[in-house]
C-alpha cells in the first residue's frame, strides 16, 4: 500500500512507527499515493482528488465528507480501523472505484494554475477568460490568444483579483460553475462541500460589469440535467449592467470565439 502522511511532526513520526508494524506499506509522495492521511477537513479541501482514498483525523461532521474519505478517531481508530484498512489494498481500490463511478465525474482534479497572460498580434483588446478546467483554458488560448491580449484565470479568487488590477478588460468570458473559495476566512471549512461547484460566474459578471467590461457567462452544463442552465434558456436576450452588456450563454459549449462573437453582436443568439 502506497501511503502519504500529510501530518505535522511529531504526530507523523509516531504514526509512521505504528504503521511500520504492517508489512507491505510504502511511504511515498502525494502524487504516488493511494491512501492519504490528513489532519482535518481544511487539509482535505486543499489536497482532495478522486483518485485517492483519504483518512481524516479531525472533522466536526463526518457525514459531510466525500465518498472517498472517512473520519477515523485518532485515539482508538488507528488500531481498530486504519491498520486493517491498510492491510487490505483491494478494499482501498474498491472504495476509490465507488467514489469515481458517477458518470461525468473526473478521476482527478484539474490543476489550479496561476493567472496566465498571452499578448496577441491583433488590435489592443484585452480579454479575461475564467475557467477551472484545463482543457477549456487551453481552448481559450487556441481560439483567442493570436488576436487579443488574453488573460486566463482558473478560480473565482483569481478572477476577482485580476478585475482589480489597473488593466481594463473590454470583454470578460467566465464559466458559470467554479470550485469553492477555500481562502475566504469568514467561511468555516465545515461549510465547504468538497467537489461542489458554485455559480461564482454571476458574481464575476457583476464585478466585471461594474469595472466597465462587457461580460458573457459561458456554461457547457447540460440544460436537461442542470437547473440553472435550464433556466438560462429563457434569458438569452441579455442585460445591461452599468451600461455594459451581460449575456448568459449555454448553447455553444466552451467555444470561446463563438461566445465572444455573440457578446460583440457579430453573431445572433438562437431564439
Amino acid at each position: 500500500m502506497k501511503i502519504h502522511i500529510a501530518l505535522q511532526n511529531p504526530l507523523q513520526t509516531a504514526l509512521v512507527q505504528v504503521l511500520n508494524l504492517i508489512d507491505g506499506q510504502e511511504f511515498v509522495d502525494f502524487l504516488s499515493a493511494k491512501l492519504v492521511i490528513v489532519e482535518d477537513k481544511s487539509a482535505l479541501i486543499k489536497l482532495h482528488s478522486l483518485d485517492k482514498y483519504f483518512i481524516v483525523f479531525s472533522v466536526k461532521n463526518p457525514g459531510v465528507l466525500p465518498a472517498n474519505a472517512e473520519w477515523i478517531n485518532l485515539l482508538g481508530g488507528i488500531v481498530t480501523r486504519l491498520m486493517p484498512l491498510i492491510a487490505d489494498p483491494k478494499e482501498i481500490e474498491n472504495r476509490i472505484a465507488k467514489a469515481t463511478s458517477h458518470v461525468g465525474v473526473p478521476s482527478t482534479r484539474d490543476p489550479i494554475e496561476s493567472v496566465t497572460k498571452v499578448r496577441g498580434f491583433g488590435p489592443e483588446v484585452n480579454i479575461l477568460v475564467v475557467d477551472d478546467r484545463e482543457k477549456n483554458r487551453e481552448r481559450a488560448k487556441t481560439e483567442l490568444a493570436s488576436q487579443y491580449n488574453l488573460t486566463i484565470a482558473s478560480t473565482y479568487i483569481e478572477a476577482m483579483e485580476v478585475l482589480n488590477w489597473d488593466e481594463h478588460y473590454e470583454y470578460v468570458l467566465s464559466d458559470l460553475y467554479l470550485p469553492p473559495n477555500d481562502k475566504n476566512k469568514t467561511l468555516s471549512p465545515e461549510a465547504i462541500e468538497i467537489g461542489a461547484q458554485i455559480p461564482y460566474g454571476f458574481l464575476i459578471a457583476l464585478e466585471a460589469a461594474r469595472k466597465g467590461s462587457h461580460v458573457a457567462i459561458v456554461t457547457d452544463a447540460n440544460h436537461h440535467q442542470d437547473c440553472l442552465s435550464a433556466e438560462l434558456d429563457s434569458l438569452r436576450k441579455g442585460y445591461l449592467v452599468n451600461g455594459k452588456k451581460l449575456m448568459l450563454i449555454n448553447y455553444c459549449g466552451k467555444n470561446w470565439a463563438e461566445a465572444l462573437q455573440i457578446l460583440k453582436g457579430e453573431q445572433k443568439e438562437p431564439n
